[in-house]
């Protein structure tokens, strides 16, 4: 992230220009944004329905761009960057800068059903944003008329994200490092009981238990680094048998159980000192995402180890970890997730649908550069089916249901599809960037090893069992890697 703010923030009068516009243009004309909404498809294709945005959609869709309105006067008055309080006010207006989805739905429970409408509603207000950028067009939400309304005062200098909308995620996530600094901008107003007025954080004072991370602490960061000591002593791990360990990693570990067991029971918080520890909680959140660009974009040589349970779900939280963006959903899922759901159950045959999709989208040369280097970065350690088979007890070992080879079967047919895109473009890049391409088409590779053995040895275990330890798996795991 960039230190200056406004490009993920933008100043009071453009928002409220470009809300107003949008609350005009939505009211004007509900069919123009409504939503094309996916019933339930045959396996020949799905079937889509368009129709009218509802009332009711219509009034929720005003009611949060009315809340953004109050966030824009915040803004103004330079609290832009303010965190939600823990208690929501019981007014149905909006008196603080930023907020999450859940702030929205309890101030507005008497409109919207669930969560997932507020979300949907959200996304919504930023792909019409959007318009004047790109053409938006998710996989979950198109449009009946091909694209938004056009709205006024959406200049191209301004992605429109949640973030820039004032609406945050809610801490999930886990950081952790003895000799991590994260550095923030001098602006920000990061308001915690743990973080109040600080610039720089130091983590090693959070111990393993860690800190917890959300959106407006990561698009605050402007920098990240391991302060300089004397070198730890070698890092030696049980089942270890190669010397070529990164002395500078960052290790992302699925469940927090297992981060806990490494960090204080195996003592990898003194053995792994300049390293980093990222724990997701399960599937990653947008601050989780954002966090590890932030910092491959400061550290881009430092390897981005990934450990998660072994099985199809553990493989899957890895490869959301790389994939966009919770915020840049558009040319990804244009280009890979409609090309799943059209693809025959023949790997090939997906490749080809892939290659031959006339409405494919893709994305800017700089941007695409960066999703290549940052996959090319990361090391999928595992657990994987041979290294399940190799440490688990008979005992330890859990059947694979049938709809999580068929997970499996998915997320292998998007892997090829990547590695064939990345194939495609491998001839016009430079010297530089082909080092990246060769690394990430090593990182598909390794997912799809790892789905082609879960697929095949139709078993599964978790990181912790009764027989094994955390740090002899990762030692097993590195000394191969």
């Amino acid at each position: 992230m960039a230190s200056d703010s406004s490009q993920f923030y933008p100043s009071a009068q453009r928002l409220t220009n470009a809300l107003e516009s949008l609350t005009l243009s939505l009211i004007g004309n509900g069919e123009d944004i409504a939503p094309v909404e996916s019933n339930g498809g045959s396996s020949g294709g799905s079937l889509r329905k368009k129709r009218k945005l509802s009332l009711q959609q219509m009034q929720q869709q005003v009611i949060l761009i009315n809340d953004c309105y109050s966030r824009a006067v915040a803004a103004a008055a330079g609290d832009h960057n303010a965190r939600e309080l823990s208690v929501v006010p019981p007014a149905k207006t909006l008196t603080l800068a930023r907020c999450t989805e859940r702030d929205l739905y309890y101030m507005h429970s008497s409109t919207f059903p669930t969560q997932a409408h507020v979300t949907g509603s959200i996304r919504a207000i930023c792909d019409a944003l959007n318009n004047n950028n790109n053409n938006n067009a998710s996989a979950a939400t198109t449009w009946s008329h091909g694209k938004p309304p056009p709205v006024v005062g959406c200049e191209s200098s301004v992605v429109w994200t949640r973030s820039a909308l004032g609406i945050d995620a809610t801490a999930k996530s886990i950081l952790a490092g003895s000799n991590t600094v994260i550095r923030l901008q001098r602006s920000a107003q990061v308001t915690s009981s743990t973080l109040s007025g600080e610039d720089n954080i130091q983590l090693q004072r959070f111990g393993p238990s860690g800190l917890a991370i959300g959106t407006a602490l990561v698009d605050a960061v402007v920098g990240i680094s391991i302060t300089e000591r004397p070198p730890p002593p070698p890092l030696t791990l049980p089942l270890l048998h190669s010397s070529s360990i990164a002395s500078v990693a960052l290790l992302v570990v699925e469940k927090e159980s297992t981060l806990r067991h490494l960090l204080t029971v195996d003592g990898l918080w003194e053995k792994a000192q300049h390293w980093t520890f990222l724990c997701t909680k399960g599937f990653p959140c947008a601050a989780s995402k954002s966090f590890l660009r932030v910092f491959h974009q400061h550290h881009p040589t430092v390897p981005i180890f990934i450990l998660c349970d072994g099985d199809v779900f553990g493989v899957h939280i890895a490869w959301c970890l790389c994939r966009t963006s919770a915020d840049d959903r558009s040319w990804y899922e244009q280009a890979v997730r409609k090309c799943v759901r059209k693809r025959s159950h023949d790997t090939e045959g997906a490749d080809s649908s892939a290659a031959s999709n006339s409405n494919m989208s893709f994305p800017s040369s700089v941007e695409w550069s960066r999703f290549v280097s940052f996959i090319g970065s990361v090391r999928f350690i595992g657990l994987t089916a041979s290294q399940v088979a190799q440490l688990a007890q008979p005992g330890e070992l859990t059947a694979m249901p049938l709809n999580e080879v068929s997970r499996a079967t998915k997320l292998r047919a998007e892997f090829h599809i990547i590695q064939k895109l990345i194939r495609e473009h491998s001839s016009v890049v430079s010297q530089g960037e082909s080092r990246s391409t060769a690394a990430a088409l090593n990182t598909l590779q390794q997912f799809v090893e790892a789905v082609d053995g879960l697929i095949a040895f139709k078993r599964k275990a978790e990181l912790l069992c009764a027989s094994w330890h955390p740090l002899g798996i990762l030692g097993a795991i590195l000394s191969i890697t």
